[in-house]
């Protein structure tokens, strides 16, 4: 966990990757390294504590000159300041506090902000905010006192504080048994977490400052509510996201996901990502941390760049921050860089494109994603062609085409798109694109003959990307609300508040009564179904099975439906079955990592698009085909890769 029990060993260096002063070909688009590099204990044997900290501060460097140039943040974390702080305040230290190094000779802070100022680097701090009745993790009786006393260190030395990254004050001011219990209410009150007058120390002397969130996002240990109250953790977090802005007046610049990556990974980032992140609009990072049981600095370096990979396989997006950070025994040395046990070797590794990893490509490389990031997009097959869009992760509306027996390259279409697309028949030939652009507007063009026509920008404020059945146009506003909004002669009405929420996009269809049918997750992701008759909502129904990102939907007949969708565990899925009356979900054997899109083609057979596994750093668009009686094994739908 990221507390400062468990990096007592750690100085946390942070190291943002800032191109304007490091452009390497290979690492691109503004993401940042975070490295932790790591102090120590003052009474531990000189065989576990690290004896190069300041070295890396000695100029000229020689031990780590190209990850050197790659940190342009760095971060003062709890350890070496809040216990100089305690100190320096005259305060009673913890017991556990005391063996702690920290900056205790006066020279220490000044010769770090000279190298930081020298080279160009930002300086962030370790702070805990929350102040309680005594002093646990991330909970401090002396917050607000500690912290200006740090700022008014930094500032006397000729420092500047652009960066305060918080120690988890959600989980240990809220969740955490052992800690006050706050209610994220109580979290702001004056006489409670008073997280507000923390806050406002720190912009008495750094008006600027940046406000960064670390938070652990796993199903057990005390500062979670466990995998059955993951609808209200989701729930909490979105509120504390909401208060934070109200309160301080400013929203969290970033979060960081401190995870167990054996059992918190796949149970709850895309749930986290798609819930709270990606809606909230926050930038975010990951901790690569290795784990407790590595008994050299090579297996604890080879554990971390392990957990890179695992990120990279769950198909979400490439995080702001690359944070390296660690508070186990190992690694005991920072340096050189060309020690692969070494801390500050991730860092190259990690900025040059090491084998496997999520690179970024072009300056706009993170568009935003709305609430389901794994949409691909949206297919329409004609008598003899299938026309299919579909957004690329770093970057652009794409057009492909299935004709003459086989997929045709794909051309991009030059427009800003965030979320989509879906794609309307009109019976004459013409397509209508529909999409979400990134300033949340929903946008509008029409496909005729393989020409598009000019954008139209239809306004509306979106989440993820709108479904259009016939004439009503189906979107979750910013708030979670479903918004309907329906077609005449004369356009698109104003948006109408549903009154109730959805928490991915909506898949629907139309009877040929009139009534709609909407598919959708709720918080906890499982499925839903409602249905609009006469203009009045019925209840909602639930669905077995549990989605991540939105269902795929067909009509068979006679009332029939099918819904397709993507596992917790990455398979395919799919469910069929009518008002009230449906099957178990079944697995179609294959692996997801997207929405799927279906469609009917050419007859009675059902085509499934989605985007296949990862495989050399990339994943390209897969299919499988139901020819009425059974599913065709994996088929590739060309070589164009849909993620790079």
């Amino acid at each position: 966990m990221h507390s400062i029990h468990r990096k007592s060993i750690l100085w946390a260096l942070v190291a943002g990757l800032w191109l304007a002063f490091c452009p390497p070909a290979s690492y691109a688009g503004g993401q940042e390294i975070w490295l932790g590099a790591r102090l120590g204990f003052r009474q531990t044997t000189p065989t576990s504590d690290p004896n190069d900290f300041w070295e890396m501060f000695a100029t000229p460097n020689t031990k780590w000159p190209k990850a050197q140039k790659r940190v342009r943040v760095m971060e003062i974390g709890l350890v070496p300041m809040w216990w100089w702080a305690y100190a320096k305040m005259g305060l009673t230290t913890p017991d556990w506090g005391k063996e702690q190094a920290y900056i205790d000779q006066p020279q220490y802070l000044p010769k770090v902000l000279r190298f930081l100022h020298d080279n160009h680097i930002k300086l962030a701090i370790g702070v805990e905010v929350v102040k309680g009745p005594k002093h646990l993790e991330g909970v401090d009786p002396h917050a607000s006192v500690i912290i200006e006393a740090m700022c008014a260190q930094i500032k006397r030395d000729g420092g500047t504080v652009d960066y305060v990254d918080m120690d988890e004050p959600l989980c240990f001011g809220h969740y955490d048994n052992g800690g006050p219990g706050y209610s994220i209410d109580d979290l702001f009150a004056p006489d409670k977490g008073d997280i507000q007058e923390s806050t406002n120390v720190v912009k008495k002397y750094f008006p600027h400052a940046a406000f960064i969130d670390t938070e652990p996002f796993t199903t057990t240990l005390p500062c979670q509510v466990g995998a059955s109250g993951q609808p209200q953790y989701i729930e909490d977090n979105l509120r504390w996201v909401a208060d934070w802005k109200k309160h301080v007046g400013s929203p969290i610049s970033a979060m960081h996901v401190d995870l167990w990556w054996n059992e918190s990974l796949r149970a709850m980032m895309p749930l986290v990502y798609n819930k709270v992140l990606a809606p909230s609009g926050i930038a975010f990072g990951v901790i690569y941390n290795g784990d407790n049981n590595s008994k050299t600095d090579e297996e604890e370096m080879a554990e971390c760049r392990t957990h890179f990979q695992q990120w990279k396989n769950l198909a979400l997006p490439a995080p702001d921050h690359i944070v390296i950070e660690g508070w186990y025994k190992h690694p005991v040395h920072n340096l050189p860089e060309t020690d692969p046990g070494a801390f500050v070797s991730l860092v190259n590794w990690c900025a040059t494109g090491s084998p496997g990893s999520v690179v970024a490509k072009g300056a706009a490389w993170r568009t935003p994603w709305g609430a389901d990031g794994h949409q691909i997009g949206a297919c329409m097959s004609g008598p003899s062609s299938i026309d299919c869009y579909f957004k690329k992760v770093f970057g652009g509306l794409w057009h492909q085409e299935f004709r003459d027996g086989q997929w045709k390259r794909a051309s991009r279409v030059e427009v800003d798109i965030a979320a989509g697309p879906e794609l309307v028949g009109d019976g004459s030939g013409a397509i209508d694109v529909y999409y979400t652009a990134s300033d949340s507007t929903v946008r509008h063009l029409t496909e005729t003959r393989g020409a598009l026509g000019p954008e139209e920008n239809l306004g509306g404020s979106a989440i993820g990307a709108p479904t259009v059945v016939a004439r009503d146009m189906f979107y979750r506003g910013p708030d979670n609300i479903l918004y309907l909004r329906s077609k005449s002669d004369k356009g698109w009405s104003k948006p109408s508040n549903q009154g109730f929420k959805v928490y991915s996009d909506v898949a629907a269809l139309q009877a040929s009564d009139g009534s709609t049918d909407l598919f959708y997750t709720n918080l906890a992701s499982a499925l839903k179904h409602r249905s609009l008759r006469f203009g009045h909502w019925s209840s909602e129904e639930a669905l077995p099975g549990m989605a991540i990102g939105a269902p795929a939907v067909i009509a068979r007949g006679n009332g029939m439906v099918d819904l397709y969708y993507r596992g917790w565990d990455n398979r395919l899925m799919h469910l069929s079955g009518s008002a009230r009356s449906w099957s178990q979900p079944a697995a179609l054997g294959v692996f997801t990592l997207s929405n799927p899109v279906v469609f009917s083609l050419f007859g009675n057979s059902v085509e499934l698009l989605y985007r296949g596994q990862f495989d050399k750093g990339t994943t390209t668009l897969k299919e499988i085909r139901w020819d009425g009686k059974t599913w065709s094994s994996e088929l590739s739908a060309g070589t164009e890769r849909i993620f790079d």
